[in-house]
């Protein structure tokens, strides 16, 4: 692949403008959450979508699926139980492996979390025609693919 001939201008960079809107995103729903009087930070929420979606994953799993390294995913899970969210638990098979559970506070939030997701999501996405979201999602989605063809299909979005 060639470099492109256009020039670099910081203002419309790809990169940047997915990272602000990134991280707008993520205050926004840090500020939703604490609004709704749940304990639960943008950054567990990810977590707990991946538990919700396949609960009883391993760390490893879960950071495969989140695309983060084993050190910060330990520290989200850190809080989570502290708050009574998830648990650890010996796997049946094999006693060495810890599979990460949701508790039935863990599984309550879904509904609740996923609602103020959701608004955060029509605020962010106000007056943007839904064919325009549509090509954002794919163009996002294959950006990600073009930067990480070594993950396996199911971690991917």
């Amino acid at each position: 692949m060639q470099p492109s001939a256009r020039p670099f201008v910081l203002t419309e960079s790809l990169g940047r403008l997915v990272g602000r809107a990134s991280r707008v995103m993520k205050s926004e729903l840090n500020r939703s959450f604490a609004g709704a009087g749940l304990d639960v930070t943008a950054d567990q929420w990810r977590v707990l979508v991946h538990l919700w979606d396949a609960d009883g994953l391993t760390l490893a799993a879960l950071c495969l699926r989140l695309i983060q390294e084993k050190t910060g995913v330990s520290r989200l899970v850190a809080g989570l139980v502290r708050r009574g969210y998830v648990f650890h638990e010996a796997d049946p098979a094999d006693g060495r492996i810890k599979r990460i559970r949701l508790t039935a506070d863990g599984r309550r939030l879904q509904e609740r979390l996923i609602g103020l997701a959701q608004g955060v999501i029509d605020r962010a996405s106000a007056g943007i025609p839904e064919i325009d979201l549509a090509v954002a999602r794919r163009v996002l989605a294959r950006i990600h693919d073009n930067l990480s063809p070594t993950l396996n299909p199911k971690e991917k979005p």
